[in-house]
């Protein structure tokens, strides 16, 4: 009589193989996952920067050196993910400094258009706003 399916020791054999392979792959998914979330909040600070350009250069009296989380959204940008925010204008070019919040909890944006870092929140003596 022929028997069909696996022996116990092939299925404990499998299921060690396919546990091996789970410990392998999640931390190679979570650095991808952290990795994809600095972009992502990179690319957020730039399109806030390239906000602030467009309304200083469409309003005279705009100042984005009074701009924080608290008075964002009274100039139309979205401030949810934000716990801080420093924006600066120097030389006609705007530095920011985002802490996040929610989404992006524990890290922090710095810089430019040009020269933007994203670190975690322990590393934020590394950004420096002239």
């Amino acid at each position: 009589m022929k028997k069909n399916g696996f022996t116990k020791v092939e299925v404990i054999i499998m299921i060690i193989i396919s546990f091996i392979a789970i410990i392998i792959a999640t931390p190679i998914i979570s650095n991808l996952m952290k990795d994809a979330t600095k972009s992502t909040f990179k690319s957020n600070a730039k399109m806030l920067i390239h906000q602030i350009e467009y309304e200083v250069l469409s309003n005279d009296s705009f100042d984005p050196n009074l701009l924080n989380v608290d008075n964002l959204s009274d100039y139309g940008f979205e401030n949810d993910n934000y716990s801080t925010l420093i924006v600066r204008e120097i030389d006609n070019m705007i530095y920011v400094q985002i802490e996040g919040d929610l989404m992006w909890n524990n890290l922090i944006v710095c810089g430019t258009l040009k020269d933007m870092m994203v670190l975690d929140e322990k590393d934020k003596e590394l950004c420096i706003i002239p």
